[in-house]
């Protein structure tokens, strides 16, 4: 797999800054919007050896909507909710890699960037009195598909189930911070196994035996969120944990490494918001 963090306010809300600006926003959506930059340290993918730092300019978007929602956990449509849990449309992005970046993709062709979309189903299974604290059972089930100047690809399907325990510390809707902790396994389909870490016999060499993927268990993560609001100010950070032990593709060649570590903070200030956003206290 790829140089992705699923903390998905680092990349997918870089890519569709336009399709979320205020002035698409309805007059009652609470939305805020602002600018701001993110620093990111990814192996090239999970069971690469090499790992390469980024510096990215991002857009701080906040959206809710009837039906449309844009925050720290990423873009995603609604299409179904309670009190208890909802099923949404959910996106994520990865990072290309580079074959002459990466020593054992050498000559090898290069990893395309990425987009993830498919239908999530969030399950509360419990909370505190005052909803500070909650804990979730999160089911989401996404198409890959590889872009290129040339091509669009489908490369398979992931499914990432996991739970994932949310503190929230909240003064008014301009100061609020939030800590999450979730855990789960990986699974993916053989296409997709086989797009990261397949090798066909024309790129086998000495070191390289042809490799073909199955598809099925893919490892587990574990996965640190914090992020802080105060006043015209937003501060997030993360840092994942992968361990890719009993995988199908474990005896890869192209697997050097079966710890996988992503970390990555990012700043941003806020320059415009609606007008209902500060008097509503409720959780956006």
């Amino acid at each position: 797999m790829y140089a992705r963090c699923n903390i998905t306010l680092w990349l997918s809300l870089f890519g569709f800054a336009a399709l979320s600006t205020p002035a698409n926003c309805s007059a009652q959506a609470q939305w805020e919007f602002g600018l701001g930059l993110a620093t990111l340290y990814l192996p090239d993918y999970r069971g690469a050896e090499q790992a390469q730092g980024y510096l990215l300019p991002i857009p701080y978007i906040r959206y809710q909507g009837d039906r449309f929602n844009v925050d720290e956990d990423g873009i995603r449509g609604k299409l179904f909710a309670t009190d208890r849990a909802e099923l949404d449309l959910s996106l994520a992005a990865g990072l290309p890699v580079n074959d002459e970046k990466n020593t054992a993709r050498s000559a090898m062709p290069d990893l395309d960037p990425t987009l993830e979309f498919g239908p999530a189903l969030h399950a509360k299974l419990g909370s505190s009195e005052d909803d500070h604290r909650r804990l979730w059972l999160k089911l989401p089930l996404r198409t890959v598909i590889s872009v290129n100047t040339s091509a669009i690809d489908q490369q398979g399907w992931v499914f990432a189930p996991y739970l994932e325990y949310e503190i929230e510390k909240r003064e008014n809707r301009m100061r609020r911070s939030e800590l999450s902790i979730s855990v789960g396994p990986l699974y993916a389909d053989d296409r997709y196994h086989q797009y990261y870490y397949g090798v066909a016999p024309e790129f086998g060499t000495a070191d390289r035996a042809p490799y073909e993927a199955g598809g099925g268990y893919s490892g587990s993560r574990i996965t640190l969120t914090w992020t802080r609001r105060h006043d015209k100010w937003w501060i997030g950070a993360f840092m994942r944990y992968d361990n890719l032990s009993g995988a199908t593709f474990e005896d890869s060649p192209l697997v050097k490494d079966r710890n996988y570590l992503a970390v990555g903070i990012a700043l941003a200030r806020i320059l415009s918001q609606s007008q209902n956003n500060s008097s509503d206290p409720g959780r956006p």
